[in-house]
């Protein structure tokens, strides 16, 4: 089993006051409102003990947004997950803050294209803990 915990982190302060760190809150806050948790990764080694599976290893990963990382390979690890984050953007979010929070398409749009930006610079150093 893989999966990203959310939310998304930055090895130092650039996510703070962002677009990106605004966007993570609402998302949170319209699953949510939507009876649903983006925050379950963590326990999923609980959840596994729970219904029985033993031997259970526990690999993490942290994947940066962008090719800022110093380290060649995630580097180029970043750029792709760069490209997945870019492309899921939209879906990962009309649903969610449509109907969880009562955006607009256009304010949902709006808040993508600042997103975007923030993800599209090189300033940004966040990072996916898988």
């Amino acid at each position: 089993m893989q999966d990203a915990a959310i939310p998304f982190r930055s090895i130092d302060e650039s996510i703070k006051g962002t677009a990106f760190e605004r966007w993570q809150h609402l998302i949170k806050e319209g699953t949510h409102a939507l009876g649903r948790d983006f925050e379950k990764v963590p326990r999923y080694n609980s959840y596994f003990e729970r219904v029985g599976f033993v031997d259970i290893v526990e690999k993490q990963f942290s994947w940066p947004i962008g090719s800022w990382a110093k380290d060649p390979r995630m580097k180029m690890i970043g750029a792709w997950v760069k490209e997945d984050v870019l492309s899921g953007l939209h879906g990962w979010s009309a649903a969610v803050l449509t109907r969880g929070l009562g955006m607009s398409p256009e304010e949902v749009e709006a808040l993508l294209t600042e997103v975007r930006s923030d993800i599209n610079s090189n300033w940004l150093h966040a990072y996916i803990p898988m």
